[in-house]
């Protein structure tokens, strides 16, 4: 069975965890613990751990058990701060375990999942950025309502990488860096200097999910060439082998005119930027809010293919 870690956060991990886990491979997903907004920003707050947020999204993703799922997305209709369950009862674990990784472990148990998850540090992370004009911004709600461009991401002081996802990077066939924020989502995984060290390493196929819009406060403007350039930058001395990439521009423009009312646009594929290999396809679907999707299926079948194969 081959071994990949997927790496991310927000709905863009959760979304491919859910097709990926449908074939046979040993998945471990790393998770940004930094988050600080909504229900998440207010549990970090009051009780100093890693935003539960994202791992319990990534878990429900990889449960099999319907009943469970739509439990820890539950939020009563009270005066409780608009929490879910699952956030909930994640914070809890935490507390009485003394970590968040123990905490997923118990949290999985609950939710029958088998695959592994990892957060990227046991510590409460604060994500900083240093925009174009040299200010700085904490917190990653802050970051992206800013409106300046971003020039690096980092944290303060020198927080610790959770070990075993450096064990789950030496043993990985591949490494996935799915869609989701660019600057809030992938990059807080790799500007830890363990974790550039463990990708340096030639036999870890590196995959790149291309988001399908910009994202305004973080990547306005961006064609997929400044995607795969800021991860590189952040991969020091190694960088992504394969990326899948939407090349369908034929959209409902009533949906394009929604996105660029929040300075969102399609993702284009500038192939004269690129020197990374590229495989484009059709990988949207559109909700019915009217949202571009991912669909994972097909994201999922082409990248299981690539890793089996190791050739396209």
């Amino acid at each position: 069975m081959k071994k990949i870690v997927v790496f991310g956060g927000g709905t863009g991990l959760s979304t491919l965890l859910s097709g990926l886990k449908e074939y046979e491979l040993d998945i471990t997903a790393v998770v940004t613990i930094a988050d600080n907004g909504g229900s998440t920003g207010k549990i970090r707050k009051y009780y100093d751990i890693p935003a539960p947020g994202d791992i319990r999204r990534c878990a429900i993703a990889l449960s099999n058990d319907e009943q469970i799922k739509s439990l820890m997305n539950y939020r009563f209709d009270l005066n409780i701060q608009n929490h879910t369950i699952g956030n909930l009862i994640l914070a809890a674990l935490t507390d009485l375990n003394g970590n968040m990784s123990e905490a997923i472990k118990s949290y999985c148990k609950l939710l029958n999942v088998e695959k592994e998850i990892y957060p990227v540090s046991n510590e409460s992370l604060v994500l900083s950025a240093q925009m174009e004009d040299n200010t700085i911004v904490h917190g990653e709600t802050k970051i992206t309502n800013s409106k300046k461009k971003i020039k690096k991401v980092f944290y303060e002081g020198n927080p610790q990488v959770y070990k075993k996802v450096i064990s789950a990077i030496n043993n990985a066939d591949a490494v996935i860096f799915s869609s989701g924020s660019l600057y809030t989502s992938i990059i807080p995984n790799l500007i830890f200097h363990e974790i550039q060290s463990a990708l340096e390493n030639k036999n870890i196929k590196k995959i790149y999910v291309s988001n399908i819009v910009t994202q305004n406060g973080e990547t306005n403007n961006y064609k997929l060439s400044d995607h795969i350039n800021v991860i590189n930058n952040h991969l020091k001395t190694s960088e992504i082998d394969i990326v899948f990439a939407n090349n369908n521009y034929n959209i409902n423009e009533i949906i394009l005119a929604k996105y660029a009312l929040e300075n969102s646009e399609i993702v284009k594929i500038d192939i004269e930027n690129i020197k990374t290999k590229i495989i484009a396809d059709n990988y949207i679907y559109v909700d019915e809010n009217d949202m571009l999707r991912h669909n994972v299926k097909k994201v999922s079948k082409q990248i299981v293919k690539y890793v089996n194969n190791n050739c396209y």
